[in-house]
């Protein structure tokens, strides 16, 4: 999502061989080498320095936080207080914060033969109960984006489920 926003069409850049942002992105990782978040600190205590440091020393006004929390899944109910905190940064320091919905884990053709059955049933899969929003999409202030794609595109992964 970070790299439509920089370069616009990717695909029309690869075909033109020419990259030119628009902007500077900034990267941040607040994740361990085992791409979980360390235990140290609170999470949301975590994110909120970070937002807090890349406002207040380099003047960040737009955010990309590609992060999810798969053991909180929405179902209902009170709001995630990773996503409220999120709302809180984002009328205090007037940001915009871009959020991933996560990734589908456990769509039942996981393996490589059922590739175009999985093409053949996007995105009919992702409207089942068992594809929600995770912890921080419920967010209200900021944008939740599933993907953006022209077209279907499949990767998978044991560990992580499809991801089109």
């Amino acid at each position: 999502m970070a790299s439509i926003a920089l370069y616009g069409d990717i695909e029309e850049c690869l075909e033109l061989n020419k990259f030119n942002p628009k902007f500077n992105i900034y990267g941040a990782r607040v994740l361990d080498r085992d791409n979980k978040f360390p235990k140290e600190k609170l999470i949301e205590n975590q994110i909120t320095e970070v937002i807090a440091y890349f406002y207040k020393e380099k003047g960040c006004r737009i955010l990309n936080l590609s992060i999810g929390i798969e053991e909180d899944t929405y179902m209902g109910g009170k709001q995630f207080t990773l996503a409220q905190r999120i709302d809180e940064m984002c009328r205090e320091f007037d940001i915009f914060v871009c959020i991933s919905a996560g990734n589908f884990k456990g769509y039942p053709y996981c393996e490589e033969i059922e590739y175009e059955k999985t093409i053949r049933e996007y995105p009919n899969y992702l409207l089942q109960n068992n594809a929600q929003i995770i912890n921080p999409a419920t967010s209200a202030l900021a944008l939740t984006v599933g993907s953006l794609t022209s077209e279907p595109r499949l990767t998978l992964s044991e560990e992580r489920g499809v991801n089109v």
